[in-house]
């Protein structure tokens, strides 16, 4: 039988997303009132699961063996129990070659497939009040030429989030910028589109933020509190 949690705690979400490894599977999944449309929808993502590990050049029996959990969930009659589904929901699934982690949220997500370096725990933040939005866009707006205080520039908010230094950071619920991050060199590397050797930038610094404790919040992209920007964070 497959073990799920139906809440993801704070310590789950921090062991999350301080998981790292090559091939880090992160679903989300639909659930409706119908669980034949709700087993359809899982068995169409493991198809793009399986997709992508080909396209990234995964070998047939290491795709197998992430393909081969991801249906034993799909397989399980216990977690399909038509009565826990009168409500949308959403089942997440994280996997990685040492770890599987299922969780049955009682918020509905739209469906999504990532497969990175690190799991894909955007859809997971809080989504800001009018109320914060009003306040902190007054104050952006105010020292919008200030770095010291704000700024909406991704190559500086990722390693001010690995240095701890952001207070609130508001990220866009429309997910566009992907590349790599050398930490290292604390550059960051944008490219013009996703591809099999980079990850979402936007979800990276929202993760580190969070780690390094700041507050992250989604927010429509249509109110961010500087418009046209994915991004914005504001300083200790």
């Amino acid at each position: 039988m497959i073990k799920f949690k139906t809440h993801l705690s704070k310590e789950d979400f921090k062991a999350l997303a301080n998981t790292t490894d090559f091939n880090c599977v992160s679903i989300y999944c639909p659930i409706h009132t119908g669980v034949n449309v709700s087993k359809n929808n899982l068995n169409l993502l493991i198809t793009r699961v399986e997709q992508k590990l080909i396209a990234k050049g995964i070998n047939h029996s290491e795709a197998q063996n992430v393909i081969g959990r991801l249906e034993q969930i799909l397989n399980d009659d216990c977690l399909w129990d038509f009565d826990e589904f009168e409500n949308p929901k959403t089942l997440i699934i994280f996997s990685n070659d040492n770890n599987l982690e299922i969780f049955l949220i009682q918020t509905g997500l739209d469906a999504c497939v990532h497969i990175t370096s690190n799991y894909y725990l955007l859809p997971l933040f809080n989504k800001a009040t009018n109320a914060q939005l009003i306040e902190d866009s007054l104050k952006i707006k105010q020292v919008v030429f200030d770095e010291d205080l704000t700024t909406n520039r991704l190559e500086q908010i990722i390693p001010l989030a690995f240095e701890s230094k952001i207070s609130r950071l508001y990220v866009s619920s429309k997910n566009g910028v992907y590349g790599v991050y050398d930490t290292v060199n604390k550059t960051t590397m944008i490219d013009s589109e996703k591809n099999n050797q980079n990850m979402s930038l936007i979800n990276l610094a929202a993760i580190i933020t969070y780690v390094y404790g700041g507050q992250v919040f989604l927010v429509d992209p249509m109110h961010m509190p500087t418009k046209g920007t994915t991004i914005q964070a504001i300083l200790k």
